[in-house]
């Protein structure tokens, strides 16, 4: 498929209000941001063998994950689930779906990436075609606050995903550090990171 297909739920992207701050959601940005993108990518922020009893499940893990690690705001996780509901984000790869849900940058203090590695799929709704549901195996939920840069992060991750067995080599992965090396490797080869 063409990457317009896929980026056609970023078309409607929503005006962002800028929140202030507390100093301290200020200099734990200001850290993420020294410590680049491989922060961004850590082995805590994977949930392997993820047990979800639906898409909204998988979503709620993988928001509380990011919240957890006070990444996102308490709104992200109801945000991602109504993005979610109007913009649908799974994928259907060869051999492998995937979703790709996020939120607006409001619900984001820091730039991250949760991924959970599906037991067993969960059905999310196509991207392009919601009224078709794809096995969704693997969720990369995206904390992103660059609203700019967000359609050029989905199509680089998206470079990533169409590659010949990268999507394999990551749901192979046995460990989460493992995990996060896979995927910080594999962007690195679309020049993400």
């Amino acid at each position: 498929m063409h990457k317009h297909v896929y980026m056609h739920a970023y078309m409607y992207v929503h005006q962002y209000v800028h929140q202030a701050v507390s100093m301290e959601e200020g200099m734990r940005m200001e850290n993420e941001i020294r410590m680049g993108a491989e922060s961004v990518i850590r082995p805590e922020l994977f949930i392997m063998e993820m047990e979800a009893a639906s898409d909204e499940d998988a979503l709620d893990q993988l928001a509380s994950l990011l919240h957890r690690y006070g990444l996102v705001r308490k709104s992200f996780g109801g945000a991602v689930k109504e993005r979610e509901r109007r913009y649908s984000t799974g994928l259907a790869f060869p051999g492998m779906g995937i979703a790709i849900p996020h939120a607006d940058a409001e619900h984001v203090i820091a730039p991250a990436v949760a991924v959970g590695i599906l037991k067993e799929p969960v059905q999310f709704r196509h991207m392009g075609m919601p009224e078709q549901l794809v096995d969704v195996q693997m969720v990369f939920m995206l904390a992103l606050q660059d609203e700019e840069e967000q359609p050029e992060q989905l199509a680089g991750l998206l470079d990533v995903f169409q590659g010949e067995g990268n999507l394999g080599k990551l749901k192979a992965c046995r460990t989460k550090e493992e995990a996060a090396d896979c995927l910080a490797e594999l962007l690195q080869s679309v020049g993400m990171q």
